[in-house]
């Protein structure tokens, strides 16, 4: 262990991951993982990255032998495509292009979104769509393709809530770190020293702005999300037992409420309506009818 995690703060230091802004822009959660500070430029404590990280990997192990679900987040260009990369590679779903507002908190109207987005994926696969609409209607619906994929192309297969987000950069991508935070998903953040670590579960402090400090980063929790996820081992479904005497009957096999009515006819609803059944007076235990006496309001003729 001591080894592995002296070489993760090697590869760290050689792509520059200890360097973090300038002081001036340094944010006071952040102060117990700095080393020091020299010329100006606040100097990141790779141990301390390289224990936060490991404390990390953990709690996204659990969540994935679990079977959770975690979604790689990196908005920033130097970042998408690590990102993405990542995502695929672990098998998680990712968003790199722009963060829809409510994709979390309003889960509900995105799960919308993304059945329309797999419909017309389908429709697409199977030819329908050329079946069943003119070129203009094609040309508008792919124009609706692109701009549903360009949102929501990653997230297209989940199903449920993620259990844990992977942000690059808090900062950067703070709507979806406070849609976490109002619902309680566990948030796993690359932060440099401008990040307000703040409610964050799992803070690893680096350089989030370095292709290569990111890649390294990524990388490892891609690996360890993919190795537990290998592990998990989905539920399966318990057939109910039947009950004694034979099979499940359906309730259309059942008798009819109030017991076996044989041949006897059933009484049309309106029957009573109608006169057949007239209501019992109310000293027989009926019901009191209203009085059929002219209305107050009509005045009597003199």
């Amino acid at each position: 262990m001591q080894n592995e995690t002296q070489q993760l703060v090697d590869r760290l230091f050689k792509t520059g991951g200890h360097f973090g802004f300038q002081k001036s822009r340094r944010h006071p959660s952040v102060v117990q993982y700095l080393f020091g500070t020299k010329e100006g430029t606040d100097i990141i404590d790779l141990e301390k990255t390289a224990a936060s990280l490991e404390t990390a990997k953990t709690a996204l192990a659990n969540i994935a032998r679990n079977g959770g679900d975690v979604i790689f987040i990196g908005t920033k260009d130097e970042s998408q495509t690590i990102v993405r990369e990542a995502a695929l590679e672990a098998g998680a779903s990712y968003v790199v292009n722009r963060w829809v507002g409510g994709t979390l908190t309003n889960f509900a109207e995105a799960r919308k979104r993304l059945a329309r987005l797999q419909d017309l994926i389908t429709q697409g696969e199977t030819g329908e769509l050329d079946r069943k609409y003119t070129k203009k209607e094609r040309g508008m619906i792919n124009h609706e393709m692109k701009k549903l994929t360009y949102n929501f192309g990653g997230v297209r297969k989940l199903e449920r809530l993620p259990k844990m987000i992977v942000v690059v950069d808090a900062r950067h991508n703070f709507i979806p770190v406070e849609e976490a935070k109002k619902l309680g998903i566990q948030i796993l953040a690359l932060a440099g020293t401008d990040n307000d670590v703040t409610g964050i579960a799992y803070p690893v402090i680096m350089n989030d702005s370095l292709v290569g400090a990111v890649k390294t980063v990524l990388g490892e929790l891609a690996a360890t999300y993919k190795a537990a996820r290998a592990e998990y081992v989905p539920p399966v479904a318990i057939a109910r037992a039947p009950r004694e005497g034979g099979e499940r009957r359906s309730f259309r096999d059942r008798a009819p409420r109030g017991g076996d009515r044989g041949d006897r006819p059933r009484r049309p609803f309106t029957a009573r309506k109608e006169g057949e059944h007239p209501r019992a007076p109310r000293a027989q235990g009926g019901r009191p009818q209203a009085s059929r006496s002219e209305p107050s309001h009509v005045p009597k003729a003199a």
